[in-house]
């Protein structure tokens, strides 16, 4: 991904204030492009957060990119549409739960 750097907002933590972050962290994947690998990896709701994971570090074992990176660098598009931009949202999940829910 293009190296950027953005300053955290005031309402972060004071000490993390001013601190520069690495662009590829301010990137996010897009809805169409997680339905897509969701197909593409055969996932179902049985299919664990853990179980994602380990699919995405055998993927981008290689390059030693996280999967976001990889995407960029392969100006990957889904519907028209490109697969990473800019991140609005942020979701995390238990790693024993399904991925899909």
């Amino acid at each position: 991904a293009p190296r950027a750097s953005k300053v955290l907002q005031d309402s972060y933590h004071d000490a993390e204030v001013g601190k520069d972050v690495d662009g590829h962290l301010l990137l996010g994947i897009s809805i169409a492009a997680m339905r897509d690998f969701v197909t593409r990896e055969g996932l179902d709701a049985g299919t664990s957060t853990l179980q994602v994971a380990d699919r995405v570090r055998t993927i981008t074992e290689a390059s030693g990119k996280s999967y976001c990176e990889s995407l960029v660098a392969s100006r990957e598009r889904v519907k028209g549409k490109r697969a990473v931009a800019g991140a609005t949202f942020f979701c995390s999940h238990a790693q024993t739960c399904s991925f899909l829910e």
